[in-house]
């Protein structure tokens, strides 16, 4: 293979990733455009495409993410990971063409073939996932994490199928991915029901984000939800255990009256690990095979560093980078084909290595490596709106939202635009600074919680709330225990026609909130992930309430918004200039902050 690596294949696909070599048959797997290409090894020509897409419905979306390869030892299949699909396929080489699918754990990666030719060594990076987490919820003796990381990766070894058993398993890893097709409700719905025609009931849709909170967390003593209140430590019971004091008060009473007053779902998961891969499934788009790989290694950038495979800055900085550009492209690509107009408020410009230490001006920002920025993003894009900067508290950026918004209705005819997106970050959470108005850790949270609120009853304030759902949600779910599993997480669906005071208990994930967003607009789907996700449509009814949300304060032995203010720097022109007080999901302060009790 040293040849090829100064020789250039031509007819190339989109992020070609592993190679496998058989007499003059070279492989080449293609992540973003889900195809194997089949080359002459000796003149590189192209010979063949084969296609991964799992069923016809499929074939105009993207999604099966196929990464590493193996030969049976005659050359007769070939086996590819199809990291999207948690499957292996298995492909007929001489005919060129997938006879079926082998599943497997989260996300396989890498694949080997034993010696004697029978078995397959497949390599999942995320293994069985996490499960539930927290002292009340340890993993069983006999559980096979049992002892080990929060979520180890894992080997299957699996015996080579025979036709007979590779039908069964092909239908499984169907049943496995939705792509079996089930029933949904036929009853009225603000949904359509018709590919292309947009909602009759909504026409402004606003997606909130935030930080790092599992269901538990913040809702898990709620009488009537499945949740565990020994985890609620931001829940209506919650508590401060720190500097030898214990205050037991409602942390984000804002968030529990959202919840009563419209919808939230139960049973809803992070697909994401940690904001790195976050941030990219937010904005629709499914984290390419490098960054799933590269997030993680990328963490603790040095630049001297002798460790292979850390020469790359990366960590948890969620914007997309050309890396992760996919065919179909992400939701505001999507949305500006579609006709919708958006404005965007803190995402898509945390780029690798970005610096929150210099005098940033308004954006919070100071990049440091020239990555560029998609150009719908860009142009539709608040730049005076701060991104991921936790020097910036989030009830100003409740407030440059407001001021935006209104100048934005001034200079476009009375309008507001169809989407919006705002992130509101200090959830994370960092240490007590209380020379800032944050005299524990917990203070961040009622700031988000405060900043969400004010937020929300600005919103339903304005004309456009008759026909308006408000999504929220968060990055991941890396901060707080949940008892039945560490990704489980929550979205609030805020409308004149949410359910109110409902419980949902329908599967759902991020990309059922994309996918609700894009129906809502009358778009197709972007990609496999939205395609196949569960809809948000149990959550809505058809009789609107159009009773605005009140927000409420917060209790101010946490939080004293005024004591975050300085009469000489009302903009935090001063704070943007320091040192940000803590990475982004840094591994250690996460540990901290989950264990400080």
């Amino acid at each position: 293979f040293a040849l090829l690596t100064y020789r250039r294949l031509p007819n190339m696909a989109s992020a070609p990733n592993a190679l496998a070599m058989f007499g003059n048959r070279l492989y080449v797997s293609n992540a973003n455009n889900d195809t194997v290409s089949v080359f002459d090894a000796a003149s590189l020509k192209p010979l063949k495409t084969i296609d991964l897409t799992p069923i016809p419905a499929m074939r105009r979306l993207r999604g099966v993410i196929p990464s590493a390869m193996a030969l049976s030892k005659d050359g007769k299949r070939l086996y590819v990971c199809e990291s999207g699909l948690n499957a292996v396929a298995v492909i007929d080489t001489a005919a060129a063409k997938v006879v079926g699918t082998i599943p497997t754990g989260w996300f396989p990666n890498a694949i080997s073939l034993a010696p004697n030719g029978k078995m397959l060594y497949i390599g999942t990076q995320k293994g069985l996932g996490r499960g539930p987490r927290g002292p009340l919820t340890p993993r069983a003796a006999t559980d096979e994490r049992a002892g080990l990381p929060d979520m180890p990766g894992m080997v299957d070894a699996v015996r080579i199928p025979d036709p007979a058993t590779l039908k069964v398993w092909s239908r499984e890893t169907l049943r496995n991915n939705g792509l079996i097709p089930a029933a949904r409700p036929t009853a009225p719905s603000i949904f359509p029901r018709e590919l292309g025609k947009r909602s009759q009931e909504i026409e402004t849709v606003v997606f909130i984000v935030k930080e790092n909170h599992t269901f538990d967390g913040i809702f898990g003593d709620m009488p009537g939800y499945d949740g565990q209140p020994e985890y609620a430590e931001f829940g209506e019971k919650g508590w401060v255990r720190e500097l030898g004091k214990e205050i037991h008060i409602d942390m984000m009473p804002n968030h529990h009256r959202l919840a009563r007053q419209f919808a939230i779902s139960q049973n809803f998961y992070m697909e994401p690990q940690a904001s790195g891969d976050g941030h990219r499934w937010l904005v629709g788009v499914y984290p390419s095979l490098w960054s799933s790989r590269m997030f993680y290694a990328g963490w603790d950038f040095k630049a001297k560093s002798s460790a292979r495979g850390r020469l790359v800055s990366f960590g948890s900085n969620g914007s997309q980078i050309p890396e992760d550009y996919l065919e179909n492209g992400s939701m505001w690509e999507h949305l500006e084909r579609g006709g919708v107009p958006f404005r965007n408020y803190g995402e898509g410009f945390e780029f690798p290595g970005v610096e929150e230490s210099e005098d940033t001006g308004k954006s919070g920002a100071w990049e440091v490596a020239n990555y560029p920025m998609p150009r719908a993003l860009f142009n539709n894009t608040c730049f005076d709106f701060p991104i991921f900067n936790m020097n910036i508290p989030d009830i100003a950026r409740a407030d440059w939202f407001k001021e935006d918004l209104a100048k934005y209705r001034t200079g476009h005819g009375g309008k507001i635009p169809k989407f919006i997106y705002i992130a509101l970050c200090n959830d994370h959470g960092t240490g007590a600074d209380p020379k800032k108005g944050y005299p524990y850790v917990s203070s961040w949270m009622a700031d988000n919680d405060l900043a969400l609120g004010r937020v929300v009853e600005h919103l339903t304030q304005q004309p456009e709330w008759k026909k308006m759902a408000i999504f929220v949600t968060q990055d991941d779910s890396g901060a707080d225990d949940d008892h039945i599993d560490r990704h489980r997480s929550f979205v609030l669906a805020i409308s004149p026609y949410s359910k109110r005071g409902y419980a949902g208990k329908d599967h759902t994930s991020i990309m059922s909130i994309t996918r609700s967003i894009y129906s809502l607009f009358g778009l197709g789907p972007n990609n496999m992930f939205d395609a196949l996700a569960t809809p948000l449509d149990e959550l809505f009814g058809m009789k609107p309430d159009f009773t605005p949300y009140k927000s409420v304060d917060v209790d101010p032995r946490v939080f004293k918004p005024e004591a975050t203010v300085d009469a000489d720097d009302p903009r935090f022109m001063k704070r943007r200039a320091l040192a940000s007080p803590v990475r982004m999901d840094d591994p250690a302060f996460m540990e901290w902050l989950r264990n400080r009790n």
